[in-house]
């Protein structure tokens, strides 16, 4: 990963949190927030948002940073250190068709990501679950990787047993 995309993607991430942080006290937060929801549908309103830190970074990574303005606005929850496939995890028990549209999104070509995160970072926002938002960019960065690292933690971090506690 170029030390470009990680400035911008920390840079972006810092301000969408400022935004998230501020809609109640500040309107300028409100309307940057109201565009990013808007962007979702046409990425171009987000511009003013991500065009500043999409500086020396490549084509996908850019649309990259376009779909996250877009995704963090459905669901702001940012938990440190917690992967697509672990925020997952705590859904299987919830429903059935989780782990069916789990193995979906791990199966999906880097073109079809997009439509699945949104679908997923919604579901996620709705039962209250975050993730960490530089980690989801830079593992979608690194989706078509050969040997599939991305995907083959997700799947870890999916299936992997939760701690139990001592009691």
């Amino acid at each position: 990963m170029s030390a470009s995309f990680e400035t911008a993607v920390n840079g972006l991430i810092a301000e969408l949190s400022s935004f998230e942080r501020n809609r109640d006290k500040i309107s300028s937060c409100r309307a940057a927030l109201a565009r990013l929801r808007q962007s979702i549908q046409n990425p171009i309103h987000a511009a003013p948002y991500v065009a500043p830190f999409a500086v020396n970074v490549s084509g996908d990574q850019e649309d990259l940073l376009y779909l996250a303005a877009g995704l963090f606005v459905i669901n702001p929850i940012h938990t440190e250190g917690v992967s697509f496939g672990a925020a997952f995890r705590h859904l299987r028990e919830k429903s059935d068709s989780i782990e069916k549209r789990f193995s979906m999104v791990l199966a999906a070509r880097k073109e079809q990501l997009p439509d699945l995160l949104r679908h997923s970072i919604k579901l996620l926002g709705s039962h209250g679950l975050g993730l960490d938002w530089k980690m989801l960019l830079h593992d979608a960065d690194r989706w078509d990787l050969v040997d599939s690292a991305v995907q083959r933690r997700w799947a870890r971090d999916f299936y992997r047993e939760p701690a139990r506690s001592a009691n």
